[in-house]
């Protein structure tokens, strides 16, 4: 996207043939910049996602669809930018906070973040919340927290009625700082993330030790 408006900056100078301003390129990109300062609805959310797949709001509102939807990628809702310190540098980082501290707070009390990634044969895996102990271990299921999660999914995206086939309580171990990358020598380092990011950040965090092994 950044790329995309860079260039979009570069070819409208030179159709104006004109110098590339601060002032310029917000002349260029008023209606990206317009776009940023609007407050973000669950509305908005479900036209944009009508319209990315070519269908319309009220039919992936409905509970009857001739088509499965296929997601493009996994999803992550606002509540992920919450958990995750890789979007703290974002500009609005600060205002998103604020509305969803209003909004969420059952949900941040409860350390939910909305993710969604699909198999194969095109089941979804939803999730998930974290609640961390010293040394007690909850072997049941929270129903309230549940449903706190699947009210958020439908939230954010309403693929009308579905089937709950199983869910999942999954236990680690959790430390000070995010990741654990000790070196015994130049060839053989003991990774590892240590906290709840391994599934969405364990891939780069690996490559990131590798590219230091070779």
């Amino acid at each position: 996207e950044l790329e995309g408006n860079l260039r979009r900056v570069i070819a409208t100078s030179r159709f104006k043939k004109c110098n590339i301003t601060l002032e310029f390129t917000k002349e260029t990109l008023a209606d990206l910049l317009s776009l940023n300062q609007r407050m973000i609805t669950i509305d908005q959310i479900q036209k944009i996602t009508a319209n990315y797949y070519k269908t319309r709001v009220g039919d992936i509102l409905s509970s009857k669809r001739d088509k499965k939807i296929t997601l493009p990628g996994g999803i992550m809702a606002d509540l992920t930018l919450m958990r995750y310190p890789g979007y703290e540098n974002l500009p609005s980082k600060k205002k998103l906070d604020k509305v969803i501290k209003k909004t969420s707070r059952a949900e941040l009390d409860n350390g939910i973040h909305v993710i969604v990634v699909q198999g194969k044969d095109g089941s979804l895996t939803i999730g998930d919340s974290h609640h961390y102990t010293h040394d007690t271990h909850y072997p049941f299921e929270n129903e309230t927290i549940d449903n706190l999660i699947l009210k958020k999914f439908d939230q954010v995206l309403p693929i009308g009625k579905y089937k709950v086939i199983e869910r999942w309580v999954g236990e680690y171990p959790s430390g000070k700082k995010d990741y654990l990358d000790h070196w015994l020598d130049k060839n053989i380092c003991i990774a590892n993330v240590t906290t709840g990011i391994g599934m969405s950040t364990g891939f780069a965090f690996a490559e990131d030790v590798i590219s230091k092994l070779y």
